[in-house]
């Protein structure tokens, strides 16, 4: 009996599934986070030949009509996006390939690469020069801030310094809940928190706390509106004095007006009053930038004055005044002069003894 006269037979078989943007980095496939289409799939053969395919629109790609054997697929990096980092492989080994045994009829339908792109937060810290919160041309970027970069847990993540014109940005960034930190310059202050309708040219720090808001960091998201703005105190001041010669100039000799009464009007309307010293000086200090006016109460004056010089030209003893950041406006001058009489009695001398 002759028993050795075999035929053996084979079904064909498959292999793919997906490469996804794995925008958590969890490696696990979420809801609603979509294929990454358009990567080239390498198939190397058990002969070693190669064959090739592109992920369609979902990402999904497919091998079939495979005779079983040992293959081994792989991704050629160079069709995927920029910045890409891998998260997910069905090996485990995160280097763009796995090996695959293919047995008769087998639809090996689970290897599956995940990527991500890392995030990255930064954007301007700037010299607020009128302390109003808002990105105004010409407004300068600060070099040599410091700034921190906050994780969910309050943890510091990561420190920077502006650049040269103020930039700054925390890159490789992964998935999650971050806050940026400005730590202060001696003598700045923080501008408004979040002023006018433009969240591209507005200040994302907190007055009190130098934190922004909580930042969500998605996969491939670039923030490029998290900025600070800064500002530095001004001053106004100067002098009033006794124009002796009413010429408008502050001649050698000629004394101060003390005990003048200076009053400030504020950018809010409210008001401050100093009293001049005893060489008619005066100063306003520790002022936010703003608009505010300089003037003299009259009735303080010496009696019989008459104005001779102001700084805007007008005499009515009022001066506005724009204070920028760190400006001293030290020449908001008042001069005045007492007008003199010659007088007396003309009589007739009836005696002529004079």
């Amino acid at each position: 009996t002759i028993t050795d006269i075999d035929a053996g037979l084979y079904q064909k078989a498959s292999v793919g599934d997906r490469i996804w943007n794995d925008v958590d980095a969890d490696g696990v496939q979420d809801a609603g986070e979509a294929g990454i289409p358009n990567v080239t799939v390498t198939l190397t053969l058990p002969d070693l030949s190669t064959i090739n395919t592109t992920t369609d629109a979902n990402g999904l790609y497919l091998f079939d009509n495979l005779v079983p054997g040992n293959y081994t697929v792989s991704i050629e990096q160079a069709t995927l996006p920029l910045n890409y980092q891998q998260t997910s492989e069905k090996d485990g080994s995160l280097d763009g390939s796995v090996a695959v045994v293919l047995s008769s009829g087998i639809d090996v339908v689970d290897v599956d690469f995940g990527y991500y792109v890392k995030s990255s937060i930064g954007d301007l810290v700037w010299e607020d020069t009128d302390a109003d919160g808002i990105q105004d041309s010409g407004e300068p970027g600060l070099p040599g801030v410091t700034v921190t970069l906050y994780d969910a847990g309050g943890n510091i993540a990561a420190t920077t310094t502006t650049d040269a014109n103020g930039n700054y940005v925390f890159p490789d960034l992964l998935v999650g809940t971050y806050t940026v930190g400005i730590t202060t310059p001696s003598g700045m202050f923080i501008s408004p928190y979040q002023a006018g309708a433009n969240s591209a040219l507005d200040s994302d720090v907190n007055v009190v706390t130098g934190l922004s808001a909580d930042i969500a960091a998605q996969g491939g998201q670039y923030i490029t509106n998290i900025d600070a703005g800064l500002y530095r105190m001004a001053s106004v001041g100067d002098r009033i004095w006794n124009d002796v010669n009413g010429n408008g100039v502050q001649d050698a000799g000629e004394a101060g007006i003390p005990n003048a009464k200076v009053t400030l009007t504020y950018p809010d309307s409210s008001t401050a009053s100093v009293m001049t010293d005893a060489s008619g000086n005066y100063l306003f200090s520790d002022l936010i930038p703003g608009n505010y006016a300089v003037s003299i109460d009259p009735t303080t004056l010496p009696s019989n004055t008459q104005h001779t010089y102001e700084k805007d030209g007008t005499p009515d003893g009022s001066v506005a005044v724009v204070l920028t950041s760190g400006s001293d406006v030290a020449d908001v001058d008042f001069g005045y002069y007492v007008k003199s009489s010659i007088g007396d009695f003309v009589w007739q001398d009836t005696n002529a003894n004079g």
